[in-house]
């Protein structure tokens, strides 16, 4: 694992941008497509938001991109705490992405079958191969206790859980995840820490 400490937020989300085109090219230019996992967040939305910028935009073929979410938030896809709805204003509509390349949670459905048809939904676009993301983004702000993509010991599958880090209203929130039960569903995976007592790495 390498880590990079960076002196502010603003370098840290520069080196994000810089190395998911790096990763995208290098896949694209190998496989012809990229599969990315996209999280919510703040610094995330940052990264968004330079990668759709004159300064990126023309840096990569983002037609050959596909996107999906490490994880989500049970509310109304209109909800402003919907992660999808957060990347659509400051990614997708921004880059004119096809929607065909865009995986949202559908949270219209009960958990429980939001969970399965998103777990369908991947292994579909995969067409029987190894589901095998090329990059997860994972964010980790000031007041969050751990990422928010994590391990389980479900095989590859979406889940989710209360909690309490998107508490409003006193209403508890449904969150999604994906589980994996090992790190072989992913080739690499860029984490970002913020914060006094943080220091943004990736490995």
């Amino acid at each position: 694992m390498k880590r990079h400490i960076y002196n502010n937020e603003q370098e840290l989300i520069a080196a994000f941008a810089n190395y998911f085109i790096e990763q995208a090219n290098y896949f694209i230019n190998n496989s012809g497509q990229f599969n990315v996992a996209l999280a919510g967040g703040s610094s995330p939305k940052r990264v968004y938001e330079l990668l759709a910028s004159p300064e990126y935009r023309n840096k990569t073929e983002w037609e050959k991109i596909y996107f999906f979410f490490g994880d989500e938030r049970y509310v109304p896809a209109n909800d402003p705490q919907y992660n999808g709805l957060m990347v659509e204003q400051a990614l997708f509509n921004p880059l004119r992405i096809s929607s065909d390349h865009i995986f949202n949670i559908d949270t219209s459905y009960p958990p429980v079958e939001a969970a399965r048809k998103y777990t369908e939904t991947i292994a579909a676009h995969f067409n029987k191969k190894p589901i095998q993301f090329d990059l997860i983004l994972l964010g980790h702000g000031t007041r969050t206790r751990h990422p928010s993509f994590h391990y389980g010991n479900i095989k590859r599958k979406y889940s989710f859980h209360k909690s309490r880090l998107f508490n409003r209203k006193e209403n508890t929130m449904w969150h999604f995840h994906d589980c994996l039960n090992d790190q072989s569903g992913k080739k690499y995976c860029l984490f970002g820490f913020r914060g006094k007592r943080r220091k943004g790495y990736r490995p």
